[in-house]
This record gives structure tokens, sequence and C-alpha cells, in this order.
């Protein structure tokens, strides 16, 4: 079982030193139907051998709706801030600011619960943004100066959210 599990994963290290496991479920030994080696459940890929053409074909003919974000360029589409986006998600986030705002506050709120239960944070985890940075496994140091689409200098992540 081991062997089946290396040969259907791939692993990433990140550079604070963690994995990150991608399952190689796209590749040319796929099967229409198959058998998940952790839920023992039959899954079934009815559009395995269908090309693009094909695909994109039987939507229009059968009016399929859409997720608006294929009319914007998308290949494929997945959680906004998803970490295994990689460099996608700093453009997400460019786009939808809301939910780059929406992730500072939880992990602001993380940090408190944590707190209340007594927890230990990173030393790096001062503010949900310093949180945001580090799970964005963002270069920037602490201090470091920057500048914005209007000429002005700020301390990244610190004065200018929105900065990248």
């Amino acid at each position: 079982m081991e062997k089946k599990i290396k040969d259907n994963e791939d692993f990433k290290e990140t550079p604070k030193g963690g994995v990150i496991v991608y399952n190689l479920d796209n590749d040319e030994n796929r099967r229409i139907f198959e058998l998940c080696y952790r839920t023992h459940k039959t899954l079934i890929n009815p559009l395995l051998n269908w090309d693009d053409e094909f695909l994109w074909w039987y939507i229009k003919t059968n009016n399929i709706p859409l997720n608006p974000l294929y009319g914007c360029g998308q290949c494929r589409v997945g959680c906004i801030g998803c970490p295994i986006a990689g460099e996608r998600r700093w453009k997400e986030f460019e786009r939808y600011p809301k939910y780059k705002e929406a992730y500072i506050r939880a992990f602001d709120k993380m940090l408190i619960e944590r707190e209340r239960r007594g927890l230990k944070n990173r030393d790096l985890w001062k503010t949900g943004i310093k949180v945001f940075k580090w799970w964005m496994e963002d270069k920037n140091i602490d201090g470091q100066l920057a500048f914005g689409e209007d000429m002005e200098i700020y301390e990244a992540y610190t004065d200018y959210i929105n900065f990248r």
C-alpha cells in the first residue's frame, strides 16, 4: 500500500521546512472507474477522456451554466487564497481585496482564541497581518520599505495592507 501511495502523490517542501502533498490524479494512468485508496470508495471520472473541444461543445450545446471566472481567463477554479495555488494567490487577493481582509480578520481572531486557550503563538505571529504574511510565505522582512502605486513609501504589510 505504501508504494501505491507514493506513486500517486508528489511532495513539495515549503521554504519553512513544511511539506505540501499533491495527489497526482490527472496522469495517464487515470481510469474512468477507480477505487480511492484512502476512503475505499469507488470514484467515477466520466469526463476523463473528453478533450477541451468536446467539453466546451457539450457545455454550450446543453446550456450548462459556468462559473464566471472561466470567462476571465481562469482554467481551473478553486478557493480564493488556496495555498496550493502558489503565486496565483497574490493575484486573487489583488482582485478580491475583501477576501484578503477577511483572511487577516480571521487570523486576528485565531490569535485571540489561541491566547484565550493558553496556546503559544509563533514569534512572528503578532498580528493578523503578520500571520497572513507568514502564511503567504512572503519574502518581505519586517520593517522593509516599499513603494505603493501612488509612489508613497510604506512599511510593507504594516502601513499599506494592499501593497504587493
